[in-house]
């Protein structure tokens, strides 16, 4: 009899256990918010130009490559066209760093236009003077050129370089291509006024080089992280924004809890200036025990900082 009521008593305690184990392990519980542990990383420090006397439309703007290509888009002279090319090879000898190839169509890194028409079609895109980045990026680290554009019309090009032999006037408003503005130095090819006499001067040089010198990588980090927990349960929302130079290949999440690797996500391809959300409701953690979390950004892609790829949360 007493066997009986023994197995009895042991079933009941085994479908008690077998109970609270469903309910510990499967079951949420109360939502808790979770709380970001600091704040958020966020981009490097750029390097700056140490030149007093030069400026960018925006500090450090550049293409994210050395090997650029220029196309002529509308019928130019042979002395406009000469001139022209005589001015990529004078940056490309001078900075040694930079090259251009003449291609066809309007995809190339500078298109030279010497067509009247082409300046009310380029009226609202970014070109001071006859030259400038007509497409870029703002970036906050190194923004990104994406395209530049020099508008060599027949009236103002004619009162402009018909005396001189040097492409002076070709070579100001291609530096007005890489985001140079105007400097107040007379005998500067980037005066706001022309002479003929004007030089294409070292600290332009220097900066060329130094700014397409640093090599172009990826730069992910994190716009907004949030996060619940409901028993064993996490739900969290992350937004990541790439503020490199190229497109951060292979981007996935990895999430730990406890310094144990719960899961890694596998998001998207990043392009540049692109702001990516990812949400997961319901994530099942290891373990109901679990008070902190760290989603750690990964991509096959070099970044010029991986601090930022990094948050902490933790239960309140």
């Amino acid at each position: 009899m007493w066997l009986k009521k023994l197995a009895v008593i042991v079933m009941f305690l085994i479908v008690v256990g077998l109970f609270g184990t469903y309910f510990w392990n499967f079951l949420p519980g109360e939502t808790k918010e979770m709380l970001l542990q600091g704040t958020l990383e966020g981009l490097p420090e750029a390097d700056e130009n140490v030149s007093s006397s030069l400026s960018q439309f925006y500090p450090n703007m550049r293409f994210n490559h050395n090997d650029l290509t220029y196309s002529f888009i509308s019928a130019c002279s042979d002395d406009k066209i000469s001139k022209m090319i005589e001015a990529f090879g004078v940056l490309e000898d001078r900075v040694g760093i930079i090259s251009f190839q003449e291609t066809t169509g309007e995809e190339a890194d500078v298109l030279v236009s010497c067509s009247k028409e082409r300046v009310s079609e380029a009226g609202n895109i970014f070109i001071t003077g006859e030259g400038g980045p007509s497409k870029f990026l703002n970036l906050s680290l190194y923004p990104l050129i994406l395209q530049g554009e020099i508008l060599l019309y027949e009236e103002l090009y004619k009162e402009r370089r018909s005396q001189c032999e040097e492409p002076v006037v070709e070579i100001h408003e291609l530096l007005h291509v890489f985001g140079y503005d105007h400097v107040d130095n007379k005998s500067s090819v980037l005066y706001p006024y022309f002479a003929c006499d004007q030089e294409l001067g070292d600290e332009f040089v220097d900066d060329l080089i130094r700014l397409y010198s640093i090599e172009p990588k990826a730069e992910i980090y994190y716009k907004n992280v949030s996060a619940d927990k409901s028993g064993v349960y996490l739900n969290f929302n992350i937004s990541l924004v790439n503020e490199g130079l190229i497109e951060a290949k292979a981007v996935s999440l990895i999430v730990e809890g406890d310094g144990k690797e719960q899961e890694e996500f596998e998001l998207k391809d990043v392009d540049v200036g692109t702001i990516t959300t990812f949400s997961i409701e319901n994530f099942r953690l290891s373990s109901r025990n679990i008070d902190e979390i760290e989603f750690r950004l990964v991509t096959e892609t070099e970044e010029y900082s991986l601090e930022n790829n990094v948050a902490k949360l933790r239960l309140v």
